[in-house]
């Protein structure tokens, strides 16, 4: 059982393990042969500053110690956006700076904005089946109540992620952004056999 968090570097560190156990899990329990995930490990891009990145997967490193055999990836964000498809990992994270930093944060620019959609959608479509971006608040000082600034008003929704605000204390909030690509679209029921009148001749005519 985790501990309190004492920091907003730790909340963000426990809420990405919380996510990689119930993920590992998941396909433990999909998989005819769950020793095969196993082996192959757990794969895990990282998506901050680069003492971010370090500090992250320091704590996930010892907080997990090899027991699913977990690979991390990091790049910077102006990296992320520039490199070429390479590889398709179980859980992409990208971290806000100032979030770790706890500096003022600024209202984001137009270009701020497009960016943070270039990476939730590189994320999305290439590069996780699992993503998480975690933005900082603005005004975040004094809980969600108190905050008056643009990050608390900029939305995924419309890229498919769904939001998670996530308060680890009156002077800490922020906002977690997620997309699951096995919950994003289920099957629709006029789609499975088992709701048809008929579901013996399921996909065997054709009109």
């Amino acid at each position: 059982m985790m501990s309190a968090p004492t920091s907003q570097l730790e909340a963000l560190t426990q809420h990405i393990a919380k996510i990689i156990t119930h993920l590992v899990e998941q396909q433990t329990v999909d998989s005819d042969n769950a020793s095969n995930k196993t082996a192959a490990g757990f794969e895990l891009l990282l998506i901050s500053t680069t003492d971010h990145n370090k500090s992250v997967a320091k704590a996930l490193e010892t907080g997990f110690k090899d027991k699913l055999g977990l690979a991390i990836t990091t790049h910077s964000p102006q990296d992320f956006i520039q490199i070429n498809f390479n590889k398709r990992y179980d859980l992409g994270c990208f971290i806000e700076g100032s979030l770790i930093d706890n500096q003022p944060l600024q209202p984001l620019t137009p270009l701020d904005t497009d960016t943070l959609k270039l990476i939730a959608t590189r994320l999305r479509d290439l590069f996780a089946e699992q993503s998480l971006l975690f933005l900082a608040v603005s005004g975040h000082c004094g809980g969600p109540d108190k905050s008056d600034g643009v990050t608390d008003k900029f939305s995924l929704n419309d890229l498919g992620y769904t939001l998670l605000p996530i308060t680890e204390s009156d002077d800490c909030y922020s906002h977690c952004w997620q997309f699951n690509l096995y919950d994003y679209k289920r099957q629709p029921d006029w789609l499975n056999a088992r709701f048809w009148a008929n579901p013996e001749n399921f996909d065997k005519y054709r009109w």
